[in-house]
């Protein structure tokens, strides 16, 4: 990260600077994973996360759903903050789909929690954004050694022919699901997130998908376009890239600029530590020209949180 934060700067002062900059301050939002030593949130936790997006202007929320302790009531309270503040866009994060144990590698794979995130997905109204997972490497680790990993590093274990195994099943994974639900005119617009894959296998299930769409669900090839994309997260591409970290962030986005939906990028204990990050994002992002929303997906407490968003809008305001 240390290369990432001090190669760059914040742009010459001018007109045209500006603009790019106020778009990447209009796109800036949260996304909400509850708070690292708590239990998952309850819905008192979510209207104090409701408020600190209002108090602070800023238009784009995301909540990841396996960290809701009641989702029905959720399903309720979303509902009502779309009603009473239609100017703010919530996008969700659906789980990770967990491969069943029982699943035959030869025969295909059954996820273990589909209906779990058929009901997540239909929390989303039509056009609506949904960060989604690639299909979880648990399946191939020991029980035991897998409660105690990330997916990243687990993923990146697998062998070749392990890796293409869950990068087809993720690709039909969700194909069928937007398959299902553009036959139901429901139409949400699902991004899967890399975690752990290079840019070849995040493409091959991109294109999976998108193939699928076509072949079997009789989609025009312009319509999976819109239907499935990226969520880039950017601490995960720096994961193992430290000492070559801004060439890093460069090939991703210019490797995914057209199918890009969202960014994601962590929130760290210290504001000064997210200034220097942004510092380096915003030029990237002025650069390629983006116009999409950047979700700070924090697990710190309220305060921590609200602090580092404030300073990083107040600091993008500041580039006149």
């Amino acid at each position: 990260m240390e290369d990432f934060e001090k190669r760059s700067h914040f742009p010459e002062k001018g007109k045209e600077e500006e603009k790019k900059v106020s778009t990447l301050r209009e796109n800036l939002g949260v996304s909400f994973q509850g708070e690292e030593g708590k239990e998952r949130m309850d819905i008192g936790a979510i209207k104090e996360q409701f408020d600190l997006i209002k108090r602070n202007k800023i238009d784009l929320c995301q909540f990841h759903l396996s960290e809701i302790d009641d989702q029905e009531q959720f399903a309720s309270l979303i509902k009502e903050f779309r009603e009473n503040d239609p100017d703010i866009s919530i996008s969700l994060h659906a789980s990770t789909p967990v491969i069943k144990e029982s699943s035959s590698r030869e025969k295909g794979v059954e996820v273990d929690n589909e209906d779990e995130i058929r009901e997540e997905i239909e929390m989303a109204n039509k056009g609506d954004l949904i960060t989604v997972h690639p299909l979880s490497a648990k399946y191939f680790h020991e029980k035991k050694d897998a409660s105690e990993r990330n997916e990243l590093s687990m993923f990146r274990e697998l062998s070749e022919r392990e890796k293409n195994l869950l990068v087809n099943e993720t690709a039909r994974f969700y194909a069928e699901l937007i398959g299902d639900y553009s036959e139901e005119s429901r139409n949400p617009i699902m991004a899967i997130e890399n975690v752990g894959q290079n840019i070849d296998e995040m493409r091959s299930v991109l294109d999976g998908v998108r193939e699928l769409l076509v072949s079997k669900y009789g989609m025009s090839t312009e319509e999976p376009k819109e239907a499935f994309g990226v969520t880039l997260d950017i601490n995960h591409v720096l994961s193992g890239n430290k000492e070559r970290s801004r060439e890093v962030v460069e090939e991703w986005v210019k490797a995914f600029k057209e199918d890009i939906k969202c960014f994601h990028i962590s929130v760290p204990k210290r504001r000064e530590k997210m200034e220097s990050i942004m510092k380096v994002f915003n030029e990237i992002y002025s650069v390629q020209s983006l116009n999409v929303p950047v979700y700070l997906e924090s697990k710190r407490s309220m305060n921590t949180t609200e602090d580092v968003l404030s300073s990083t809008m107040k600091r993008l305001n500041e580039i006149d």
